[in-house]
């Protein structure tokens, strides 16, 4: 299974693993991603781990009647890094027919960069996006 989104596919975010309540996501740092500072922007990071825990949130829906919306988003940055690849690792630590909620961190070469905890309102879907080679 892997993780669609057409603004995930623009950044280039590459979906590793993603199921069963986990996902694991990865990114190459770019030029374009970098701050005036030279490290990765903080939106980058954010947008890794709110992808990755969407992803393990969504890897434990059954179907696709219904889908995961995010209720929210903590994120603590503790690192910054210009260059390498961005890996983030997300797991469901809790699951309720209404609630879901994951807890995730970005590495980069084994040093801590971000930690993310998301809580995800369990809703019908109103409707799939399709690829469009599909």
């Amino acid at each position: 299974m892997a993780l669609f989104s057409p603004f995930v596919e623009l950044l280039g975010i590459a979906t590793r693993q993603m199921e069963q309540g986990r996902a694991e996501l990865a990114l190459e740092v770019r030029e374009q991603y970098l701050n005036s500072g030279g490290s990765v922007h903080g939106g980058v990071l954010a947008t890794l781990a709110d992808s990755a825990v969407a992803a393990a949130a969504f890897s434990t829906l059954k179907g696709i009647e219904r889908m995961a919306l995010t209720t929210e988003l903590n994120l603590s940055y503790y690192r910054s890094t210009g260059s390498g690849t961005l890996v983030c690792k997300a797991e469901v630590i809790h699951q309720s027919q209404s609630l879901i909620g994951v807890e995730a961190q970005v590495h980069c070469e084994d040093k801590l960069l971000l930690a993310a905890r998301a809580a995800f309102q369990v809703v019908p879907r109103r409707k799939a996006l399709s690829r469009p080679d599909s």
